[in-house]
């Protein structure tokens, strides 16, 4: 059983589960990275969460022993998890014993660790004979989950169990939790994501709290760079941030959980493998440009400069305060010039961003780009980046037009064409910008409106 605490990957997202080549290439990255587990837990892989009482298969479990195998030669530890909660009767011991088999094939075939994983599933006691035997769905849970690691004992296996209970982020010392995780056995990893699904922070005092409340330390199952529901739209390749380097000392392991978008997911999982290495002197930014730099190796320099300047443009995420950093500078300095009488020069600042997207897109979006694999998973966000070209050029035709506020005419038509601007902006729905560019086009249209107001 492993003492260290665990870093890694999870896959645990919502939507096509990764590619058997993926999974290989990421253990294998892992043990370049020196991180030491990934656990396979896709959540829309119907044998996970809907054909849960179904023994693995023998495809299956060939897959995942060779992945295990894999593993064991870079030194990652495979495995993957159970996650019956949807339909699960907690006290049918038909139930359990079919968890337990599944457990008895993962450790024949040499994986080290399995997950029981109870989230996203009905908060309450779904059957007559569980609400006949628990007082709650939490008593219910603990007798699942410690009756089947005490079979699992009995059995003689030796594995590292990591537990996801069904309130799986808050402060810590919230009802279900503290009773939860005071219940579990002591020898269980006790997952948790922070104070939010999806953290802005993991602190020392906030894994100080859960240790408290529960006995156990966090095992953070950090939802960094994880785009999926909510978060579909949003592009999730910037750095770690927000992560305390005390935090190391008071959690039992930590798994990142990346996107379905494998190839944009390594940028971002690269920083978390430069943080977990070298946390007292971790940098974000340094992390990301050198994690870029080494993940698109094989491109042109101008594919590189393109790349960095359109990475730097959708790092909208839950991390980062500032999802477009460049891009909103410049288009501050645009307002305080035209906001100041300088329409000329707020224009030309408009008119060179325009050409470097335009310039930037063209090499992104051309077919003879390196990392076609990256270039299919970025699409629909380079688009909408060059868009957002197409409409800052746009921007700065409206202000030359209207340099000296002329008649109301021209104004009504500088009006309609921002509104027009912004109506396509808003259309497409991808995060690129963060909300700079539309804010900045609702600031425009009100601002010729005080215009024409101050005609009359």
């Amino acid at each position: 059983m492993k003492i260290e605490p665990r870093r890694g990957v999870i896959e645990g997202f919502y939507g096509r589960p990764w590619t058997t080549e993926q999974r290989e290439r990421m253990i294998d990255l892992l043990g370049e990275w020196k991180l030491d587990t990934f656990l396979c837990s896709p959540k829309d892989q119907p044998s996970h969460r809907v054909y849960w009482q179904e023994p693995y298969s023998e495809a299956e479990l060939s897959k995942l022993r060779n992945l295990v195998e894999r593993g064991k030669k870079v030194g990652v530890d495979v495995g993957t998890s159970l996650s019956p909660g949807l339909t699960l009767e907690y006290s049918n011991p038909d139930h359990l014993q079919s968890q337990l088999a599944r457990v008895i094939q993962l450790s024949d075939l040499g994986s080290p660790l399995v997950g029981i994983f109870l989230d996203d599933i009905p908060t309450t006691l779904q059957t007559v004979r569980d609400r006949e035997n628990f007082a709650d769905i939490v008593e219910a849970q603990i007798h699942f989950v410690n009756g089947l690691y005490q079979k699992i004992l009995e059995a003689g296996m030796e594995l590292d169990i990591i537990v996801c209970p069904t309130q799986y982020c808050g402060i810590g010392n919230e009802e279900y939790i503290s009773k939860f995780g005071s219940g579990l056995h002591s020898d269980l990893n006790l997952m948790w994501t922070g104070r939010q699904i999806c953290s802005t922070t993991l602190t020392y005092g906030d894994a100080e709290i859960l240790r408290q409340s529960t006995g156990h330390k966090p095992f953070y199952w950090d939802n960094y760079p994880v785009n999926d529901v909510a978060m579909t739209y949003e592009l999730h390749i910037g750095p770690l941030r927000g992560r305390e380097s005390r935090v190391i000392e008071n959690m039992s392991g930590y798994l990142a959980n990346p996107m379905e978008l494998f190839e944009s997911s390594l940028i971002p999982l690269r920083t978390i493998a430069n943080f977990f290495n070298d946390p007292e002197h971790y940098d974000p930014d340094s992390a990301w440009q050198q994690a870029v730099t080494e993940l698109l190796r094989g491109a042109t320099p101008e594919e590189m400069q393109a790349f960095l300047h359109f990475g730097r443009t959708v790092q909208d995420s839950c991390l980062n305060g500032d999802a477009s950093p460049d891009v909103s500078k410049a288009l501050n300095d645009a307002a305080f010039k035209w906001r100041t009488g300088d329409g000329i020069g707020a224009a030309a600042i408009f008119e060179s961003l325009a050409a470097e997207i335009s310039r930037h897109a063209a090499i992104l979006c051309s077919a003879d780009f390196t990392l076609s694999a990256l270039q299919k998973e970025i699409m629909p966000w380079v688009m909408k980046y060059q868009l957002g070209g197409v409409v800052m050029g746009e921007i700065s035709s409206v202000l030359r037009a209207n340099l000296t506020m002329p008649d109301e005419k021209s104004i009504n038509n500088a009006i309609n064409r921002v509104q027009e601007l912004l109506n396509m902006t808003h259309a497409n729905r991808y995060r690129v910008f963060g909300d700079h560019l539309e804010m900045l086009l609702r600031d425009l249209i009100e601002e010729f409106r005080w215009a024409k107001e101050r005609l009359h």
